[in-house]
């Protein structure tokens, strides 16, 4: 909405609304992971498209995915944040393979994709050549902060199988649900109440100071998201207050496990049918040290803050690299 042309915007946006098309971000890659302006993936010039070619990764429902949203490198003898740009790439064609990353766990929530020429229409331009970087920190800003949908009551990835009876299908999806569907849905807030209930440990006075700490935590994510939407919706765009609220939610996170794990005790070291819940929980709290990482590290989230809001020097180093043209700097 804030970089789509008019055409772009009806083209995609019926779509994205009424949830016919899903979507899937191709911005890390192996070598360009916190440091994402490192990235090596190649766009190349051909008339009225563009080939692409590289390798993403951690990208999560990328095989059920219709478009991406893709950024790559346009010009490498620029410095690495100003020779990106950013694409939108239709995933259905040849020239893109996705490949699933299976977890410790035996769930495979995130995937590998391999570019090799696909095209992308120089329609699908999103923002100005070159400027691949701005237009995608304004979609992490967008990610981190809380009041997004995609963090609320929402639904794990997945297609539905239309065939199945509703109940039948419920039944099903019941079971399928991974760690991440649940960190992202928001739905694990309702086990750990039921979890409390069931245990009793709700008149353990330790945990209940702790329950209301991450009350406290939730209550001030939910108001400085408040913030955050008011200001864009004045015609702003996600600052750094962003940053503050993904650490808050990694937090509330690990209260959540800390939490359910001590109120379950040797029970929330068992999965499958017979644990509680299903083991929904426990694969939640198998999930928990990634969103530490995911959208961002909390690293690079305090380091966000410490530069634009208390006003620190970067890391040593860093200015040196920001003004060295791509092609010069060393690469794995």
């Amino acid at each position: 909405m804030h970089y789509g042309t008019p055409e772009q915007q009806q083209r995609y946006m019926p779509g994205i609304v009424s949830g016919r098309d899903t979507w899937c971000q191709l911005f890390s890659e192996p070598g360009s992971g916190s440091d994402m302006a490192g990235l090596a993936t190649r766009a190349e010039r051909d008339g009225d498209e563009w080939i692409i070619t590289g390798q993403k990764v951690w990208n999560s429902g990328a095989q059920f995915a219709k478009y991406g949203i893709l950024i790559a490198r346009t010009d490498p003898h620029l410095p690495k944040h100003k020779g990106i740009t950013y694409f939108l790439i239709d995933m259905q064609q040849e020239g893109v393979e996705v490949r699933p990353l299976r977890e410790m766990t035996g769930d495979a929530a995130f995937n590998e994709v391999f570019l090799s020429e696909a095209r992308v229409s120089e329609t699908d331009r999103l923002g100005d050549l070159g400027e691949g970087w701005r237009v995608a920190m304004t979609t992490l800003s967008h990610e981190r902060d809380p009041e997004n949908p995609g963090m609320g009551d929402t639904p794990a990835f997945g297609e539905l199988d239309l065939a199945l009876p509703v109940r039948e299908h419920a039944a099903i999806q019941a079971n399928k649900v991974d760690g991440f569907s649940l960190a992202l849905s928001g739905g694990v807030s309702k086990i750990l109440n039921e979890i409390i209930e069931e245990t009793g440990k709700g008149e353990n006075p330790i945990i209940r100071q702790e329950l209301m700490g991450l009350l406290e935590m939730r209550r001030n994510s939910k108001w400085s998201g408040q913030r955050a939407v008011a200001s864009v919706k004045a015609g702003g765009q996600p600052g750094p207050e962003v940053s503050t609220l993904k650490l808050l939610s990694s937090e509330m996170g690990r209260q959540i496990r800390d939490i359910g794990l001590n109120a379950l005790g040797a029970e929330g070291m068992l999965t499958g049918a017979h644990a509680s819940h299903n083991g929904l929980f426990h694969a939640y709290s198998m999930f928990t040290p990634a969103m530490s990482i995911a959208g961002g590290t909390d690293e690079v989230q305090k380091n966000i803050i410490g530069e634009r809001v208390l006003g620190l020097p970067r890391e040593p180093g860093e200015q040196q690299q920001r003004e060295t043209n791509w092609s010069e700097l060393p690469h794995s």
